[in-house]
């Protein structure tokens, strides 16, 4: 990683915010899981019902640096921003409510893509400074979203973490701006990252630690992991011994002990230990295709995966690392675990027949798909309720794409939505009796919520501006 990398120093603004009234009650990232769903080859399908077991051997490599202390990011001191027209930021003593919104927009005046944060009714919105811009030449909609901008809360709810990307030239490595927002003490902590990335590739992806402490990301050839004050920065230097021609680095995912992060490498899963510093390759598919969406059970035993040729996989987490393939087809987005570790939902689809997703739910104990699930074809699962006992989904069974709530076997469902547009980016409530989606019943992108039983379906926002991926802040 170059020097410049190390040598942008954050920048810390103290934001005053308007005072928030209390409000009602993740995800990836869940944040709701991204249908991050690569191009299609020109590969033929293979067999649905091919099967197959590998066995990697474990290459355990000494694999990290501390970066040196003189270039370890510091916050500098606090500034204070310039009040700004929209919206009016005012001093307060006043703290923010225990549970937010946050979500993306496109601004029509910065042509960028900016970060907001409200209560649970759409009241006392505030928007935040838009750190970067995205080139709206580069990117004519908003629907980059994807990979444009991601953010996510911590585990704790007390901190905002996102990253923009800045297209200026396609031709040479571009910036990334990446920042933490404090929902305590209303501090704005901007990190401008030069990442060592090959043309047209994405930004860095990010993941929180399970205890909120630390965050690990992803340049193009290298992994980092480091406070989330911006100390204690170090590199896992991976790319002068793994990496060969085009190359990447990506997908970095915390084991739920915290003691392990999982991260693909071209067609090849690793990994990185922080009690010892050890990297141990696990897996590699078959027809060297990029690993992506690696997932951990809860209890760390089995980890899911998917790869860009066609494929899922399932690898036990222990020697010799044995290899599952539970699907043929292509793994679309992230996957979901029951609590218990036994099941695992998600879905598939066919990019040569440009069918859409079909829903699977794997039994690890049968090493098989649940064949007595009442979930059709068309369904795709969104995700599980935060106790694990509820899955959410949208269908089109009635006509229209619609989203629906169900028991995991698919049972006793209910129909949340009846309209006549699409519903996107949709995200459970913490506490698991709400759900927040995006619909354009008005002509734009807006902000709705819905009680899990169907009712009290409320309007959030309603603005002139396309609201993109909202996320419900985790209960504190």
């Amino acid at each position: 990683m170059p020097s410049k990398f190390l040598a942008n120093q954050p920048r810390i603004i103290t934001i005053c915010l308007v005072a928030l009234i209390p409000i009602l009650a993740t995800v990836a990232c869940t944040n709701v899981p991204q249908n991050d769903q690569p191009a299609a080859t020109t590969s033929p399908p293979v067999n649905d019902n091919q099967a197959l077991v590998l066995t990697n051997t474990p290459t355990p490599t000494p694999k990290n640096t501390p970066i040196d202390p003189t270039n370890t990011a510091t916050p500098p001191p606090t500034k204070t921003i310039a009040p700004t027209p929209t919206p009016t930021i005012e001093p307060t003593a006043t703290p923010l409510p225990d549970i937010m919104i946050a979500f993306a927009y496109w601004g029509e005046e910065t042509n960028s893509y900016q970060l907001g944060v409200m209560n649970s009714d759409g009241s006392n919105r505030i928007e935040f400074p838009a750190p970067a811009l995205i080139r709206p030449e580069e990117h004519q909609t908003p629907d980059f979203l994807g990979n444009g901008v991601q953010f996510s809360w911590s585990p704790d709810g007390s901190l905002l973490a996102f990253a923009f990307a800045d297209f200026e030239d396609r031709q040479r490595p571009f910036q990334s701006t990446f920042g933490i927002i404090s929902m305590d003490d209303s501090t704005y902590m901007e990190y401008d990252l030069k990442v060592d990335n090959h043309p047209g590739s994405n930004q860095p992806s990010y993941a929180w630690s399970p205890d909120g402490s630390r965050l690990a990301f992803a340049s193009e050839k290298e992994l980092y992991v480091m406070n989330v004050d911006g100390s204690g920065l170090m590199r896992v230097e991976e790319a002068t011994e793994l990496i060969a021609g085009f190359a990447g680095v990506y997908s970095p995912v915390w084991s739920p002990g915290g003691e392990q992060i999982l991260f693909g490498l071209n067609n090849e899963l690793y990994v990185f230990s922080l009690n010892d510093s050890s990297i141990t390759k696990i897996a590699a598919t078959p027809s060297n295709a990029f690993i992506f969406n690696p997932n951990w059970s809860p209890d760390e035993s089995w980890i899911v995966f998917n790869s860009q040729s066609g494929g899922v996989f399932l690898i036990q987490n222990k020697s010799p690392y044995e290899m599952q393939q539970i699907s043929t087809l292509w793994g679309s987005g992230n996957w979901n675990w029951s609590s218990d570790g036994a099941t695992v939902y998600g879905n598939v689809f066919d990019p040569y027949e440009n069918s859409p997703n079909e829903p699977i739910v794997f039994n690890i104990i049968e090493m098989s798909v649940m064949a007595d699930s009442e979930l059709q074809s068309d369904d795709t699962i969104i995700g599980l309720s935060p106790d694990g006992i509820k899955m959410l989904f949208q269908s089109s069974r009635n006509g229209t794409n619609e989203i629906y709530v169900s028991d995991l076997d698919g049972s006793n469902l209910i129909q949340l939505t009846q309209n006549d547009t699409p519903e996107k980016f949709v995200s459970w409530s913490t506490d698991g009796t709400r759900i927040i989606y995006i619909s354009n019943q008005d002509g734009n992108d807006e902000i709705y919520s819905i009680h899990i039983d169907g009712t009290e379906e409320k309007q959030l926002t309603a603005t002139l501006v396309d609201e993109f991926k909202a996320e419900w802040q985790p209960i504190r």
